[in-house]
């Protein structure tokens, strides 16, 4: 039998595991096979599932807490939160400022909130343990000049205080990704 502390860890790993281990077949098919075409194919799949092992150890460092207040839903360029005591809907569009807060005390990935200021000057907060919370990860990455390995590296380390990983610059307006010129 395994520990429940150890059986959770490996299941959020799960997509670092598989494409990790994928990624050291094919560089190892790699050396053994005898045909360059084939060595190249392994080379190019080795590199391929190597990326995906790195993008879901990124997604792992920014949504791996649980038991936050609030579920998370993002659709279409729109973030939705629905907490315990109030509820909004936001578009990337209106997002002026994105940072990370620590909550004072013990930092733990628990401890972390995100938190979002409009170009009406609103500010809204969402647990970074919220349910969903690690899609918002994902959809922020869409701003461009966004800091993620800011992010990343704040909730590894346990660092306190609040830490901007994107502002709204005068140079740095985006449209939306399926505009019409």
């Amino acid at each position: 039998m395994i520990r429940l502390e150890l059986q959770k860890a490996l299941f959020k790993s799960r997509e670092i595991l598989t494409y990790g281990f994928a990624s050291v077949v094919f560089c190892f098919l790699s050396f053994w096979l005898g045909q360059l075409s084939l060595q190249i194919l392994s080379v190019v799949a080795s590199l391929a599932f190597a990326t995906l092992a790195y993008l879901g150890w990124r997604h792992s460092i920014l949504g791996n807490a649980d038991g936050g207040q609030g579920v998370v839903e993002v659709t279409e360029r729109a973030i939705t939160y629905f907490g315990p005591y109030e509820g909004w809907k936001l578009s990337l569009d209106a997002l002026e400022v994105v940072a990370l807060s620590s909550d004072k005390g013990i930092p733990s990935a628990n401890n972390y909130h995100w938190v979002i200021q409009t170009i009406e000057g609103m500010f809204y907060t969402v647990p970074a343990a919220a349910s969903g919370a690690q899609t918002l990860g994902e959809e922020l990455a869409f701003l461009p000049g966004i800091d993620l390995q800011k992010a990343a590296r704040v909730i590894r380390t346990r660092q306190q205080g609040v830490f901007t990983i994107w502002r709204r610059d005068v140079g740095n307006e985006f449209a939306p990704t399926n505009s019409i010129s």
